[in-house]
């Protein structure tokens, strides 16, 4: 059974934060005591259940996947649902620029960026510690492995069933810097391009990742 050092898994529904401890009173010993919020315990179950789920379909397919014990790369990236205020102005710029066609200038780029982009709360920070926190023990030893990390949060425009948490780790060892920067680049072309065409084909891409096969996520287009 060949060992993979490469994860992508996907925890669908909406994207979970890290919520602040709260205090309360210890019925038994009468004192205030923190603890951790029933949400935020519920959301990390729920990335621990998906993640088991996908380590277990690696297995059917002579894959295994162990906990890393190097410095690793954590890549999120969360699909929010889009507003209707948002989408209706991302569908207006969407019809500006030709369907064939990436944006035609830096501007309106950067304008789509902007607007897909979810700068409302929760704070980047705390969508990807849930996240650090729930995978621990189970694609590394421990979270304070993680040496880099990137984190996306983005409105989705497209089916509602896609809402939901894209999770990649890769060994940082074993791919040197240079490789991990391309990775990078690729995840935001594949964002791009997803949110700018409305077809991110992401059943080839986890069928890919299932087969231990991600070394580049380009976006697909529908022709």
């Amino acid at each position: 059974m060949k060992i993979i050092d490469l994860a992508m898994v996907f925890i669908p529904g909406p994207p979970g934060y890290k919520q602040r401890p709260r205090a309360g009173l210890n019925s038994r010993t009468k004192k205030i005591m923190a603890y951790t919020p029933g949400q935020t315990i519920a959301y990390e179950q729920t990335v621990r259940f998906h993640f088991m789920n996908w380590m277990g379909s690696m297995e059917d397919k002579e894959l295994k996947w162990l906990p890393l014990e190097m410095p690793v790369c954590l890549i999120v990236t969360a699909f929010y649902p889009m507003p209707q205020a948002v989408r209706s102005k991302w569908e207006k710029l969407i019809k500006s620029v030709p369907v064939t066609c990436a944006p035609t200038s830096a501007h309106e780029k950067r304008a789509m960026e902007i607007m897909l982009g979810k700068t409302s709360k929760p704070d980047w920070d705390n969508v990807g510690k849930i996240i650090s926190d729930a995978i621990n023990g189970l694609a590394y030893r421990d979270d304070s492995q993680v040496v880099q990390a990137l984190v996306t949060k983005i409105y989705w425009p497209g089916d509602p069933r896609q809402i939901g948490v894209i999770i990649r780790i890769m060994d940082l060892l074993k791919y040197r810097p240079g490789v991990v920067l391309r990775e990078l680049g690729s995840i935001e072309e594949t964002v791009y391009n997803a949110l700018h065409y409305s077809c991110y084909r992401r059943d080839e891409l986890f069928e890919l990742a299932h087969e231990g096969k991600i070394t580049s996520t380009k976006a697909k287009v529908k022709k």
